[in-house]
């Protein structure tokens, strides 16, 4: 369906991705990238601003640095963008071809897998336990760990049992990684 490439991206926020797979053509991604196409690119708006579906060919935001025209002289002729937005975190889909355009089949079929996904995603990052987010969240706002343990009742060993598991969890190197991780999922 995406013979010319894809972009996938999760728990978009503040225009910035906290994972981004981008599988457009080389070239392309360079060019866009060093001039930093996505100011001004009526996709990069869309994405923004709406949830659901859209084919590129149905997209009415103005296109003042010719974006469209050229992305398409490098394949990506014919596209859709989906939006998915659960509990609070938004992932989008943007798919391209050079021969034609996404059917409504494919539409459907992408929109339903991007909200799967979406979902997965969000119930993944959310799998952290109240007392595991406690932790972090007293350790970021500068509390030492025995004072963490402390206000939270609990003894130092049982707190750093806490932290270990959450920056397990998140694929966090350490107590700060993983309080940075969560920052940016708006988990703490």
């Amino acid at each position: 369906m995406a013979a010319t490439g894809f972009l996938l991206a999760f728990g978009l926020r503040f225009g910035y991705p906290h994972y981004l797979l981008n599988r457009f053509p080389k070239d392309w991604v360079e060019i866009y990238e060093r001039e930093r196409l996505a100011f001004g690119d009526p996709v990069a708006s869309w994405v923004i601003s709406q949830t659901h579906a859209i084919r590129w060919s149905e997209l009415k935001a103005p296109d003042p640095r010719n974006v469209m025209r050229r992305a398409a002289q490098h394949g990506l002729v014919y596209g859709a963008t989906f939006v998915s937005q659960y509990d609070r975190r938004r992932s989008f889909l943007s798919v391209a071809r050079a021969d034609r355009e996404i059917t409504d089949h494919e539409m459907q079929m992408l929109d339903g897998m991007l909200d799967r996904w979406t979902r997965a995603y969000s119930e993944t990052a959310t799998s952290l336990t109240a007392e595991e987010l406690a932790a972090l969240d007293l350790i970021g706002q500068g509390a030492k760990q025995s004072e963490a343990a402390a206000q939270l009742n609990i003894s130092l060993s049982s707190l750093k049992n806490r932290l270990e598991s959450a920056q397990r969890k998140l694929g966090a190197r350490n107590t700060i990684n993983a309080i940075a991780i969560a920052v940016r999922r708006e988990l703490i």
